[in-house]
């Protein structure tokens, strides 16, 4: 493996990790936030479990797709998380 190779591969891991992380931060935000708009709902913590790893997983999804992976897509997904 080259230089190039072994930094491209790298780049792309840091790239990854980082986009895992920002899918975290959403799930953590909308989490907090759910939970604190329905704190009184039966299962509130089911919910907003529930609806925070869904719209996180699309935009983690999305994040890697266009930015990680360099893939053009459009799409339902696209739309969701906007136009990154």
């Amino acid at each position: 493996m080259n230089m190039k190779g072994g930094y491209d591969m790298k780049s792309k891991f840091l790239q990854f990790a980082t986009s895992s992380f920002m899918g975290f931060l959403i799930d953590y935000a909308l989490f907090c936030g759910l939970s604190f708009l329905f704190p009184d709902t039966e299962n509130y913590i089911l919910l907003a479990n529930a609806a925070a790893r869904v719209v996180s997983a699309i935009c983690n999804y999305t994040i890697n797709c266009r930015l990680v992976f360099k893939y053009n897509i459009s799409g339902f997904l696209c739309d969701i998380c906007g136009n990154l």
